[in-house]
């Protein structure tokens, strides 16, 4: 049933700033080492706790600078990240909403599909690699059916009760644009990582 995942919604979006690039291992491993319960040397206890898996932070040298954009970390690692950036910076600092993120794949789909994995947006505010480069995390909880309801009251109800299952928008390096389209979802558990799923933010205005 293709229309659980692409039935059009209608909401509202109030105004959000969305970063033109995903945060790299760099800015990873500045969290990393404010938080080093988040290290690897904790990964038993991570692992246990369901806030990761095996995989984190697998391939990844964090004592290297480096400008990729940070993959296997979980949507967890995510949320502990936001509130870490929130912390330092004095902003709000979260992972976008589904329909967020549709509002930008929408105004930056002149740029194409990305088939790589390094892609900044050095010399432009302008979001890349939206399509393309990495799955993105979104707040978004994926319930089925949810779009053939009440979206909204859905949303809640996946809160309420803790639903583990969260959407992530925009295919990766290894997917292509004639697979993968922007009102797609693709859909991990929250402890899941992934070489394929990274992180970018919004912020609150």
């Amino acid at each position: 049933y293709p229309e659980n995942n692409s039935a059009p919604v209608k909401l509202e979006v109030k105004e959000f700033a969305f970063a033109a690039n995903m945060i790299s291992e760099t800015e990873y491993a500045q969290f990393v080492k404010a938080n080093p319960e988040w290290s690897l040397s904790n990964l038993s206890y991570l692992v246990e706790n369901n806030l990761v898996d095996e995989n984190y932070l697998q391939g990844i040298n964090l004592n290297a600078p480096s400008a990729l954009p940070i993959r296997n970390i979980s949507y967890k690692a995510a949320l502990a990240y936001c509130e870490y950036l929130s912390k330092e910076s004095g902003l709000t600092y979260r992972l976008p909403t589904e329909a967020e993120w549709e509002v930008v794949a929408n105004s930056t789909q002149e740029k194409g599909y990305s088939t790589s994995l390094l892609t900044l947006s050095l010399l432009t505010d302008t979001p890349s690699s939206v399509m393309g480069g990495l799955w993105e995390y979104t707040s978004t909880y994926y319930l089925p059916f949810s779009r053939l309801s009440d979206y909204n009251e859905a949303q809640r109800i996946a809160k309420e009760y803790k639903v583990d299952d969260i959407v992530i928008k925009g295919g990766s390096y290894i997917n292509t644009s004639s697979v993968i389209k922007k009102e797609d979802v693709g859909v991990t558990k929250q402890y899941q990582t992934s070489p394929y799923v990274g992180i970018r933010l919004v912020v609150e205005k």
